[in-house]
């Protein structure tokens, strides 16, 4: 069998297969002399990591693309053993973990470790899901929630995202069911907007008023409930 396994850099050996471990990775072999390395397995997923101390986990170009069948529960599963490792989940500075969110072409969440390696968990997309939900019927909006959806998504820019929100939250109410669902999401995702706020109520109404009318209303449900699931 072909395969590619990285080799990342980290500034403490022994803290990153620490911090890999809370994750539920495997530590098969780990030297600290005359050189430091790691070798650490997840299932199939295999990664190996060199130590040297000079190393600046903040200045850290290294990145990784991991592959996964449910990235989904990937994520859950990691995110819980930050949580129970560090009190919270860790969403800032290093190390840090993302949400699952949507792209174009896959489903994936971003990993920062204390080495500072960014690891890009994804699942490739096998429907037109995320096309669905980043374009309105609405022509005359379409453009500018395109624009809005990449900045938050695809760019990952929160920040520019919610300078473009503010100017397109009036939009809201010239939008029929499906458009105004599809912007709720984006607007709850930039802002975190608390559970009973007016937008969720009003996104939780428009999933009852639609359910079973066809599979993009289950769609919305399920986006719906990722965004509130209890860290």
């Amino acid at each position: 069998m072909n395969k590619i396994i990285p080799i990342l850099p980290c500034d403490n050996i022994k803290t990153l297969v620490n911090f890999y471990s809370n994750l539920g990775f495997e530590c098969t072999k780990i030297y600290t002399q005359p050189n430091a390395y790691a070798v650490l397995r997840y299932e199939d997923i295999e990664i190996h990591f060199f130590g040297n101390k000079k190393f600046i986990p903040s200045e850290n170009p290294s990145m990784c693309v991991l592959q996964v069948d449910d990235v989904d529960k990937i994520c859950e599963e990691f995110t819980a053993g930050l949580k129970m490792a560090y009190g919270k989940v860790p969403r800032t500075g290093i190390p840090k973990i993302t949400k699952v969110r949507d792209l174009v072409d896959d489903r994936r969440f971003t990993l920062t470790d204390t080495g500072g390696n960014t690891i890009y968990v994804i699942t490739s997309n096998k429907k037109d899901y995320e096309v669905v939900f980043r374009s309105l019927y609405n022509n005359e909006y379409a453009k500018d929630f395109y624009i809005l959806y990449d900045a938050l998504y695809s760019k990952e820019d929160k920040k520019v995202a919610a300078n473009m929100l503010s100017k397109l939250i009036h939009i809201k109410d010239n939008l029929e069911d499906c458009d105004k669902a599809k912007f709720l999401l984006v607007e709850i995702e930039i802002l975190g907007i608390s559970e009973g706020s007016s937008s969720i109520n009003l996104l939780k109404q428009l999933i009852e008023n639609n359910k079973g009318k066809n599979g993009f209303w289950k769609d919305v449900e399920n986006r719906y409930i990722q965004l509130f699931k209890v860290e």
